[in-house]
């Protein structure tokens, strides 16, 4: 079961858009590993986990705007879905790049 943790939306210039974060399922997945209990969780997402997404998710962006340009300088087709970027920490991270140069992060 994979659970959406965090959606980022970027522009042309990587300025956010829209930014998601889930908090119960964060505060869940991290509460119940020390507490086995799901109850406190929700009150226990604090606004460092919310920053600590959206800076996860901007490092997913430098690794979107890297692989598009060292496609633009090989040979090869550029991909628009870029599948799971890499594994951070306890998350796993997707990225899409649209043709109106539209970035969608997602954190799982």
């Amino acid at each position: 079961q994979i659970m959406i943790v965090a959606i980022c939306i970027a522009g042309k210039q990587n300025e956010p858009l829209y930014f998601y974060c889930d908090s119960a399922t964060t505060a869940k997945s991290e509460f119940a590993d020390i507490h086995g209990t799901e109850k406190e969780a929700l009150n226990s997402f604090s606004s460092s986990d919310y920053l600590h997404l959206q800076m996860l998710s901007h490092c997913c962006l430098d690794l979107v705007q890297e692989k598009k340009t060292r496609a633009l300088m090989s040979t090869s087709p550029f991909e628009m879905y870029m599948g799971q970027l890499l594994p951070i920490e306890d998350y796993r991270a997707y990225g899409c790049y649209c043709n109106t140069h539209i970035k969608f992060i997602v954190l799982c």
